[in-house]
């Protein structure tokens, strides 16, 4: 059996540009890419000769010293001042940049690296080169948008309670002090102060004091009073036995998710009908949108770069949010066939 099927390099290079978590990428190379090589012993080690992967590698048989001589084959009792297992070590570059090293041993049939399958390995290990520096701006990119997450609810808390505090008890006070109103300064009053108690549930419901259940009944009600000629929001979630109380993070993202998911299909699905269901037991929540919309394909791979480059902000919000809490989102929608978003997180 030659090295490389016979379009693995091409078939590699369209795979790892699909997936930015170094956990699919290290699947991919020790389920997929080395059994088809007939590779049995493989290493992957980092700038600091830390192992990524491995397979059938002891970690106590790994280089304590950058690897040398590279690209080269190594033959059994050669002097190398690599562990005896190794017949090849190849250079993972990328940029200019040092990503790490592969390892490589035992092959079938006789563990023989010929010249022109170093150079097939090599061309795959640049393509893992590249793709571990996406990897990293993807983690990095990530962390920055998690932190604007942060940033942004401790903004909202704050123009909350600045609302709250402030403005609403300005506003009480001028109408204490007014001597002389009109049915329609009342009127306007009324409807000013319902406004700003609008907002400042939009930026900190209120209800969420009182438990994830409440909040999210409200947020129902609310959409419903919000767009009359809108979509029919059903809210189908049972009361839960207990408390059923979790971290303010878990609580605060997971209604966040819900509340994007519904503002998602209300300007975007044109559907009739809206239902907010699910379960919220005493350490876990599954919660779930759906809707009879005109659906989209969610077969496509979803990461947080494809989706902000594509302007799916929503889509990223929402993923974002349940990878800071450790929940697990999962998108499914076919066109005309609504979508259905669906949340799952345990203590």
């Amino acid at each position: 059996m030659p090295l490389p099927p016979e379009n693995l390099l091409k078939l590699y290079a369209a795979r790892i540009t699909t997936s930015l978590e170094l956990d699919r990428l290290r699947r991919l190379l020790l389920d997929e890419v080395m059994p088809s090589l007939l590779v049995r012993q493989f290493a992957q080690l980092d700038e600091q000769l830390q192992p990524v992967m491995r397979l059938r590698v002891d970690g106590q048989a790994l280089p304590a010293t950058p690897p040398a001589p590279l690209g080269r084959y190594l033959a059994p009792g050669q002097p190398s001042g690599l562990p005896d297992w190794v017949r090849l070590a190849l250079p993972l570059h990328a940029a200019g940049a040092a990503r790490g090293w592969w390892l490589f041993g035992q092959r079938d049939p006789d563990s023989a690296y010929s010249p022109d399958e170093i150079a097939t390995l090599q061309t795959l290990a640049d393509q893992t080169a590249l793709a571990l520096t996406n990897i990293a701006q993807a983690e990095a990119l990530r962390a920055l948008y998690h932190e604007d997450i942060e940033r942004h609810e401790a903004e909202r808390r704050h123009l909350a309670a600045e609302l709250h505090d402030e403005v609403l008890s300005r506003m009480a006070a001028l109408n204490l002090n007014l001597t002389d109103t009109s049915p329609a300064v009342d009127a306007f009053y009324s409807q000013a102060v319902d406004h700003i108690r609008q907002i400042i549930n939009g930026l900190r419901p209120a209800s969420l004091n009182q438990g994830l259940h409440l909040a999210l009944a409200d947020l129902a009600d609310s959409l419903s009073d919000l767009h009359p000629a809108g979509p029919r929001v059903v809210f189908d979630i049972p009361r839960p036995a207990g408390e059923a109380r979790y971290p303010e993070r878990v609580e605060l993202s997971l209604y966040r998710v819900v509340q994007q998911a519904c503002e998602n299909a209300i300007q975007h699905a044109n559907c009739q009908t809206i239902r907010i269901a699910g379960r919220l037991d005493e350490d876990a929540a599954e919660l779930s949108v759906s809707d009879d919309g005109r659906g989209f394909d969610s077969a496509r791979p979803l990461d947080l770069p494809a989706l902000l480059a594509g302007k799916h902000f929503g889509l990223a919000g929402m993923y974002e949010r349940a990878a800071l809490i450790g929940a697990d989102l999962q998108v499914a929608s076919q066109p005309a066939q609504g979508a259905a978003v669906r949340i799952s997180w345990k203590k």
